[in-house]
């Protein structure tokens, strides 16, 4: 390459807006707006019920007190609903609230890249943290919970404001990481609010003591046995308790707090490594606060969802890890000597351990020997032991990570044809722990890490120049029937094989593999674009897209050429995002306009005690009638939301479902995916409908129904026109007086 490819290139790097120029639009290509959906129903609800509570008397979510009185998110909420609708006012507060989110994240890739003096490698770390945190990717989500949401809520904006806070925290700004924590602690709590004990941990270190002592002894409080500081009866929330962390999630918590406790420090200044140990602190504190409120069953505990402390591993391990790979590199005289040492070789364990859906144990243990500096020595005299006396000791990690793709190679091959055999009633379901979904994490995670050896032997094939591996390693890439192909490609590179032999061996591979493929399962036959998710496709083509251009960029030396360049691409990406951002489908537009409608007067107003109201609708929100007529409801969808703070809430929310449910009491409590399931199958009948309505009515649990269905038996007392929907709407009223 010409030298001024290479100064082109520097100055690509040190621009310091071109990480937000491109980093924005490409963070709006990744992440789609998804409507009124979720927890979005819910503060759109806060909303409403602040302006008019009349809507919702006797709607449990709002009986007994509401997660409102929590945060300071609905007023904000509210000043977009003044001047917009709210399809529009939603949508532009869910825009704003990224905007910030992807604004703060990339201040703290350039905050963290300025404390390790990295800054050249922003731009890149930053492209590649909107990727892999892109929608539907691995790395998108921490449990159930999204890292960013594509609706709107106040956890959005709240760890965009941790963010921005953790970003001034490594730029040594301290003010105003104190504002944007406290800020983001104020709208919602459980959020941002971890941000403020690193924030004292990082200025005062002192405080140490004083917040590992309080920490320690808080779970003990249940002893007081008043309010929240209690052991929480068995006769609240259903059992298996929700966010009840299992081994996958302790080893994940534990491998973050490896790595920011212990490894970062190793790598990194002193500054940052002082963020990096107050992260990981918190992080342990939180775990061991969860572990007492889902096990221990301590209420207060339970209720705080320290959980939701991972957002802040998630936010810096990402961007740790790359500055500190870019850090090794240059450590080495070139990058054929970084991959043979044993940097590299911890690294690699370490992605193997922290990226995939699975944070396996094994690369983890493996990555913490390897970091010993009498690592070397140690694993060459185990080589020995074994017989492999030819490999040289500059080689003994690539060996190693040889050895470990080979046998992952296998255990994959197994395991995932094991699953399949489960899933088909051939082998017993012990095999998947109980658990499908684990096992279908620990399949993608181990085809994930076998891929990623994969691309790293093909990588040092071609420092090599050993072009027969280099073909076998792509192989399976591309083609995953080929499972064994990494086997030969092993083989071929570590051993110094005839020609003859050659032939021979690779065609004994090749007929295992054609035999192995045809045995293969659908379950583990993916592709390297496949195995991560079904957004990877879109998301290599944004990054290759993003590359090409900038690479013409630089092999263009006349500068209006190189303007030009850079405004197709600013405004190709930009106006891509435009275009799909807006990830709603035509019926869910319809069905925000229709929520419209009832902005400032809801259905039937005259009814006054709208929790007496049975909703059955039929549609796409036939389930949702609080979302579709912005009022309470016998029951809904989302009425059990704010259960888990409210026990009384719980009480009620059953006592309704087993009256609709079973017509009697059994105490029986349910999820909300099992309400949807009931209305949109028993209730849809006729029958069933007219039954259940009949039972709630002559037992006083409701005074009306509210249904679009004509025929039905009873007298109507009135109706209403929905012209968006084209339906009639009627109210019948307790008696449902049969007709004669």
């Amino acid at each position: 390459m010409p030298k001024s490819f290479f100064e082109s290139s520097i100055g690509l790097l040190k621009n310091k807006w071109l990480q937000f120029v491109l980093g924005i639009p490409l963070f709006f290509c990744m992440h789609h707006y998804q409507g009124i959906v979720v927890d979005a129903v819910l503060y759109l609800l806060q909303v409403i019920h602040s302006v008019s509570p009349d809507r919702f008397v006797n709607d449990p979510p709002f009986m007994f007190g509401n997660q409102d009185s929590f945060g300071f998110f609905t007023p904000l909420y509210k000043l977009f609903l003044d001047y917009f609708t709210i399809a529009s006012g939603t949508k532009l507060a869910c825009f704003l609230f990224q905007l910030l989110w992807i604004v703060s994240l990339i201040s703290l890739v350039k905050g963290i890249g300025k404390s390790l003096k990295n800054r050249l490698w922003v731009l890149p770390i930053t492209i590649l943290f909107i990727g892999i945190s892109a929608d539907k990717m691995p790395h998108f989500e921490m449990l159930f919970v999204s890292f960013v949401q594509n609706y709107n809520c106040s956890r959005l904006l709240s760890i965009a404001l941790g963010l921005g806070g953790l970003a001034s925290l490594f730029s040594q700004k301290k003010w105003w990481s104190l504002i944007l924590f406290a800020i983001g602690s104020v709208v919602h709590p459980l959020s941002a609010g971890w941000g403020l004990p690193i924030w004292f941990l990082v200025f005062f270190p002192k405080t140490k003591y004083l917040i590992m002592f309080f920490s320690a002894i808080l779970p003990f409080t249940f002893l007081a046995h008043t309010g929240s500081l209690d052991i929480l009866p068995d006769d609240w929330l259903k059992r298996p308790l929700l966010y009840r962390p299992d081994i996958w999630d302790m080893f994940r918590i534990l491998i973050y707090v490896f790595f920011l406790w212990y490894f970062v420090p190793r790598k990194t200044s002193a500054a940052a490594a002082k963020t990096s140990k107050a992260i990981a602190l918190i992080l342990l504190i939180a775990f061991y606060w969860n572990m007492w409120g889902c096990l221990g069953k301590h209420i207060l505990l339970y209720q705080l969802q320290t959980w939701r402390a991972e957002w802040l591993a998630w936010a810096v391990v990402t961007p740790f890890y790359f500055n500190i790979l870019v850090m090794e590199i240059r450590k080495e005289r070139n990058f054929f000597s970084f991959l043979k040492s044993r940097s590299c070789f911890v690294l690699c364990a370490l992605a193997l351990t922290l990226f995939p859906p699975i944070n396996n144990p094994f690369f983890f243990v493996l990555a913490f020997v390897a970091e010993s500096e009498t690592s070397k020595r140690y694993f060459v005299n185990v080589i020995h032991k074994l017989g492999v006396t030819w490999v040289e000791k500059e080689n003994i990690y690539v060996f190693i990570l040889g050895v470990v793709l080979a046998l992952w190679s296998v255990v994959s091959i197994v395991y995932a044809d094991a699953v399949s055999l489960v899933l088909e009633n051939t082998l017993p379901p012990f095999l998947l722990g109980g658990d499908f979904q684990v096992a279908e994490s620990l399949v993608r995670s181990n085809m994930m890490a076998c891929m990623l050896m994969a691309i790293f032997f093909a990588v040092y094939s071609a420092c090599l120049k050993r072009y027969l591996p280099i073909f076998c390693f792509c192989s399976y890439l591309i083609f995953p029937f080929l499972s064994l192909a990494p086997l030969l490609g092993l083989l071929l590179l570590f051993f110094d094989l005839k020609l003859g032999k050659i032939k021979f061996v690779a065609f004994c591979f090749l007929l295992l593999c054609v035999v192995d493929g045809s045995l293969a399962s659908q379950f583990r036959c993916q592709s390297f674009f496949d195995v991560f998710s079904n957004s990877f496709k879109p998301v290599m083509a944004l990054w290759l897209y993003v590359l090409f251009v900038l690479f013409l960029f630089n092999i263009t030396e006349k500068r209006m050429l190189q303007k030009l360049l850079g405004v197709v691409l600013v405004v190709s990406i930009s106006s891509y995002a435009f275009c799909f951002w807006d990830g709603r489908s035509i019926e869910k537009r319809q069905t925000e306009e229709t929520i419209e409608l009832f902005k400032n007067k809801t259905i039937f107003e005259s009814v006054q005690n709208r929790g007496k109201i049975f909703f059955y609708v039929t549609g796409s929100l036939v389930d949702m009638p609080r979302l579709q007529f912005l009022t309470g409801a016998y029951l809904s969808y989302n009425t059990h939301i704010g259960e888990i703070f409210y026990r009384e809430q719980f009480f009620e929310a059953r006592r309704r479902d087993n009256n609709l449910f079973y017509k009697q009491q059994r105490n029986k409590a349910h999820e909300k995916s099992e309400y949807r399931s009931f209305v949109m199958g028993s209730l849809s009948i006729r029958d069933t409908l007219i039954d259940r309505m009949t039972f709630l009515c002559s037992s006083e649990e409701i005074t009306h129904l509210v249904s679009d269905f004509d025929d039905l038996p009873y007298a109507k007392q009135d109706s209403m026109r929905i012209s968006v929907l084209d339906k009639e709407i009627y109210l019948y009223e307790c008696p449902l007086n049969l007709k004669e």
